[in-house]
């Protein structure tokens, strides 16, 4: 299954930027990601929909029906996808 990244915030804050550009950094495997905001809302089918955390900005990183905890700190993206990556056997 291909990573799905969701960040679910505002571009225009500073910590949905930082993690914008954190998953812009990296090499990542095939993937698909979204920037949602009050603009262009999540499917409510999606299984991250109604849980985003933090007004600043929150990532889920899912495959098929399944999404991470929120993720908030720009700097857990690199070690959360890896230990997903590790678990899927994509590296």
């Amino acid at each position: 299954n291909m990573l799905q990244l969701i960040l679910i915030g505002d571009r225009s804050m500073v910590q949905v930027k930082k993690m914008e550009i954190a998953i812009n950094t990296l090499a990542l495997p095939q993937h698909n990601f979204q920037l949602i905001n009050k603009d262009n809302m999540l499917n409510r089918n999606h299984p991250a929909y109604g849980k985003e955390k933090q007004p600043g900005g929150t990532l889920f990183i899912c495959q098929g029906q399944s999404c991470s905890m929120p993720i908030s700190d720009s700097t857990q993206i690199e070690n959360e996808i890896a230990v997903i990556i590790k678990k899927a056997n994509y590296a």
